[in-house]
């Protein structure tokens, strides 16, 4: 992912505050051009979630993005933050 791209996501997960994203696989691991980006989203309310997803839908980043998406009680019992070694997208520069 180039600077372009992650300031175009940042951006995006600007405007949904209340879904946390985080980062995992083959992007932030060193692979240079990675065929999608993977990315976890974290959210309340299914409104917040779908909010996003269309706004994700619209945009035109390249790569893919593949989302996977969890509630916090979903994300707290499934240890998916350590297996994946997915890291905030906020701590991405």
């Amino acid at each position: 992912m180039n600077e372009h791209e992650l300031a175009d996501l940042q951006s995006v997960a600007s405007r949904h505050p209340a879904v946390a994203l985080y980062v995992f696989g083959s992007t932030i691991h060193g692979q240079e051009t990675p065929i999608d980006l993977d990315m976890l989203a974290v959210y309340a309310t299914l409104q917040d979630f779908v909010a996003l997803r269309a706004d994700l839908d619209r945009q035109p980043f390249a790569p893919l993005i593949d989302l996977v998406a969890m509630t916090p009680d979903e994300l707290r019992g499934s240890g998916f933050l350590v297996r994946s070694g997915a890291v905030p997208l906020a701590a991405l520069r």
